[in-house]
C-alpha cells in the first residue's frame, strides 16, 4: 500500500512537470492570476463607486446645525456627499457628475429653532429615481433637531400657560435631549427580516455583493479553463502518447492513472488557494472562513475535473476532446455570469444546476 502511494506521488509529480512544459497551462495560469489580481485590487474602489449615489450639498447658512446635518448625510451609506457652492454644484449636476444637489438655505437653523419646517432646503435633480429618495433621507437626518425644537416650543408654551418662568433656553434644552440620547439603553436598531418570495429567509441585501459574485464567476471560468490542460497528462498515459521515458517509469498502471488524476486537481486547486488567500487579505476578512471557502472551491474543481476525466476516457480524439471541453467550460461560465441576474433577468433557481452557478452562490453565502 505504501509503495503504491509513493508511485501515485511519483506519477503526480511527473504529470505536473508535463503540464508546465506546455505553454498553454503556463499562459493560462499567468493570465488568470493577473486578471484575478486586477479584479481584487479594484474591488474596494468599484464597490465604493457603484454602491453610492453622488450628491452635492451647499451650505448657505454655515451654522453649527447646518454643518451637523451635512456630517449626518455623509454617514449615510447610500450617498457620497460632495460639498461646494450652489452655482458650481448645479453645473456639475447638469454635466451628469452628480445625481442631485441639496442647498441648505440661509435661514436654515433659525427656521428650525422657530419650529418652521418650510423652505429649509432646495433640491435640484434631473429625474434620477434614486435621487428622489434624498428628501426623505434628509428629513430623517433633520428629524431630531426639528422634533427637539417643536417639543421645546410646546414646553415653553405649557410653562407660560401655567404661569411658570422659562426653565431653560433652547440651547440648554438641546443639550439635555442630546444627553438623554447618549445614555445607555437609548440606542436601538430595527430588526428587519428579509424574505424571499418563496417564504425563505434571506440575508440583508448588499449593493456590493454583485461585484463579489462577478469575481467568483470569473475565477470559476479560469479554473475550468486551466482544468482542461491539467487533465492532458492523464490522457497521455491513457492513450499511450506520453514519452518513452515516462512510460518506462517503474509504477503500476493504477498508480499512474491515480497520480495523473491527482495532478489534474492540484493545479486548479493551487490557483484557488492563491485566489482565496489574496481575497481574504485584501478584504481584511476572517481567516477562519478560509477552510470553508477552500472546501467549496475544492468541491467545484473536483466536479469539473471528474467531468473532464470521464470525457477523456470516452473521447479519444485530442482535438475533439479539447474543443468539447472548451465549449462546456464557456457555457458553464456564461451560466455562472447569468446567475448574477437571478431574480432580475431570470427566475431564481433557473441556472442552479450548473456547477459555476452553484459555486458563485455558495461562495457568496460563505464570504
Amino acid at each position: 500500500m505504501i509503495s503504491w502511494i509513493r508511485e501515485v506521488f511519483l506519477s503526480a509529480g511527473v504529470s505536473i512537470k508535463m503540464m508546465f512544459r506546455g505553454c498553454y497551462t503556463v499562459i493560462l495560469m499567468v493570465v488568470s492570476l493577473i486578471l484575478l489580481a486586477a479584479m481584487l485590487l479594484s474591488m474596494d474602489s468599484v464597490k465604493e463607486e457603484k454602491s453610492k449615489i453622488v450628491i452635492g450639498m451647499a451650505d448657505e447658512e454655515k451654522s453649527t446645525l447646518s454643518a451637523e446635518i451635512i456630517a449626518g448625510m455623509k454617514q449615510k451609506d447610500l450617498y457620497e456627499v460632495v460639498e461646494g457652492e450652489e452655482p458650481e454644484l448645479k453645473e456639475r449636476l447638469a454635466a451628469g457628475e452628480l445625481s442631485a444637489v441639496c442647498v441648505l438655505n440661509k435661514s436654515f437653523s433659525k427656521n428650525i429653532y422657530r419650529g418652521k419646517t418650510n423652505r429649509l432646503v432646495k433640491i435640484y435633480e434631473t429625474g434620477n429615481k434614486e435621487a428622489l429618495l434624498l428628501s426623505d433621507i434628509l428629513a430623517g437626518v433633520m428629524m431630531e433637531e426639528i422634533c427637539t425644537s417643536k417639543s421645546y416650543q410646546t414646553l415653553t408654551s405649557y410653562e407660560k400657560k401655567r404661569g411658570k418662568e422659562q426653565s431653560m433656553t433652547l440651547e440648554e434644552y438641546r443639550e439635555y435631549v442630546h444627553k438623554l440620547f447618549a445614555e445607555e439603553g437609548m440606542e436601538f436598531s430595527f430588526d428587519v427580516e428579509y424574505m424571499a418570495t418563496d417564504g425563505k429567509r434571506k440575508e440583508k441585501p448588499s449593493q456590493s455583493v454583485i461585484y463579489e459574485q462577478a469575481v467568483f464567476a470569473v475565477f470559476a471560468l479560469m479554473a475550468g479553463l486551466i482544468s482542461i490542460y491539467s487533465v492532458l497528462p492523464f490522457r497521455s498515459f491513457l492513450y499511450g502518447t506520453a514519452s518513452h521515458r515516462v512510460r518506462a517509469l517503474p509504477m503500476r498502471v493504477s498508480a499512474l492513472y491515480a497520480g495523473s488524476a491527482v495532478a489534474g486537481l492540484f493545479v486548479p486547486m493551487l490557483l484557488g488557494a492563491l485566489f482565496l488567500g489574496c481575497l481574504i487579505l485584501q478584504n481584511n476578512a476572517d481567516f477562519s472562513n478560509f477552510y470553508s471557502l477552500l472546501v467549496c472551491t475544492g468541491g467545484y474543481v473536483c466536479v469539473i475535473v471528474c467531468i473532464m476525466l470521464v470525457a477523456a476516457m470516452g473521447i479519444r480524439n485530442q482535438t475533439v476532446y479539447q474543443m468539447g471541453m472548451l465549449a462546456m467550460i464557456l457555457v458553464f461560465g456564461v451560466f455562472g455570469l447569468i446567475s448574477l441576474a437571478e431574480g432580475i433577468l431570470v427566475p431564481e433557481g433557473t441556472v442552479l444546476w450548473v456547477p459555476n452557478s452553484w459555486y458563485v452562490r455558495k461562495m457568496t453565502e460563505l464570504f
